[in-house]
């Protein structure tokens, strides 16, 4: 997962902030075959959902045709069997039809459900996986965290928590946006910011926990710095 991950994060850098030749396009290409390897469905589906915003609010650029392309290709790819990419590391996991994971983080989520119905204030950081045994101790659970960041701060820093980082992931995001637009054509890097947050605010919800999210906290105080981010040195 944290491979898939960083591969994505470096096709998504050199996609927003280097020149459209062929070698980045090369480049681009090799980081997510080697994402695609590592037969994790979490970064690659957070993946999807990123190019499909940004085709949604750049529809009338060229671009808008070759994501469309990939995607169809992506969803054939998906629907296989597997065959294409048994032998390519890890990849087969992506098109088996095995729902173990699923079902999986839909146990994570409803236990954290659960536990904040039982404990609206909290049960303290790192404590998820104490508190989902101590409550059903007939169904004891090996994982320390339910690998979706919304619901885990919910859990152990209470609904008051939960609340304010939805607060701070809605702000973030709507000022990094106008910024993007406002800067469109000075080589502003808000739009690589902006598709970083929506791809790994969407990678949060299928994996990793409040520790394991610390580079979306990174982008975000990036983000917000009150000085408007204008780069030039990218495009040598």
């Amino acid at each position: 997962i944290i491979f898939a991950r960083w591969m994505i994060i470096g096709s998504i850098m050199l996609f927003f902030l280097k020149k459209k030749n062929i070698k980045n396009i090369t480049l681009i290409i090799f980081l997510l075959l080697l994402s695609i390897a590592a037969g994790s469905r979490g970064p690659i589906l957070s993946l999807l959902f990123t190019a499909f915003i940004f085709m949604v609010l750049n529809f009338q650029k060229i671009l808008f045709r070759l994501l469309a392309i990939s995607l169809v290709i992506w969803g054939v790819l998906f629907s296989l069997d597997g065959d294409i990419f048994r032998d390519v590391g890890k990849a087969d996991r992506l098109v088996t039809k095995d729902s173990t994971s699923k079902n999986v983080r839909l146990k994570f989520a409803n236990r954290s459900l659960e536990l904040i119905s039982l404990y609206p204030m909290g049960v303290g950081i790192g404590n998820w996986q104490e508190y989902c045994n101590k409550t059903q101790p007939y169904h004891l659970l090996r994982h320390e965290y339910p690998h979706n960041l919304i619901l885990e701060v919910f859990v152990e820093l209470g609904i008051l928590g939960g609340i304010i980082l939805l607060f701070l992931l809605i702000k973030v995001m709507y000022f990094t946006f106008f910024r993007m637009l406002k800067y469109s054509k000075e080589h502003s890097i808000y739009e690589l910011l902006f598709y970083l947050q929506v791809f790994l605010l969407a990678n949060s919800m299928f994996s990793g926990s409040l520790n394991d999210s610390r580079l979306l906290l990174v982008v975000i105080s990036i983000s917000i710095i009150p000085k408007p981010l204008l780069q030039r040195i990218f495009n040598d």
